[in-house]
């Protein structure tokens, strides 16, 4: 059972000023009475400025939750629903061998003893210049913002 005022407590600590080392350590002990982390409770407890972002970010994960109304039972229950769905999904879907191997060239990138590995598609559709103009400037712009992404991940 999820406690509304304990929710609630955890809303008003976000949306207030915490700046001090002591608001921070408050909001450090709701993280604490949530996930039962005392190893991170004190790396918050002992670095409280250098943590914050973590902590707002944590507490805001676990409000999300809450005001959802989910638990961990209800997690499970829906892990257990999707799941199986999921697994189908990837037996079914093509695998990269039989891709559309003309369109791109696929490169396998073993990892670990060789068997295993990844399928990584490398370069441009062969038939790229014969697009329009405006959706090789598009793409362009895909592929930049792409990189920037990656490059902050």
């Amino acid at each position: 059972m999820i406690d509304p005022k304990f929710t609630e407590k955890i809303a008003r600590w976000l949306e207030s000023e915490h700046s001090t080392p002591e608001q921070i350590q408050a909001g450090a002990m709701l993280l604490l009475q949530l996930n039962r982390d005392g190893a991170m409770y004190q790396r918050i407890t002992r670095r409280p400025q250098r943590e914050l972002k973590f902590l707002e970010y944590k507490l805001r994960r676990f409000l999300r939750l809450r005001k959802d109304g989910q638990t961990i039972r209800d997690v499970i229950r829906l892990d257990d629903e999707i799941t199986p769905q999921i697994q189908v999904a990837v037996e079914t879907s093509p695998q990269p061998e039989e891709a559309q191997e003309e369109l791109l060239p696929v490169v396998k990138s073993a990892q670990g003893d060789g068997d295993t590995g990844c399928y990584v598609y490398k370069g441009i559709r062969p038939d790229h210049a014969k697009l329009p103009e405006d959706i090789q400037e598009e793409n362009q712009g895909d592929l930049r913002n792409l990189q920037a992404t990656h490059g902050t991940l």
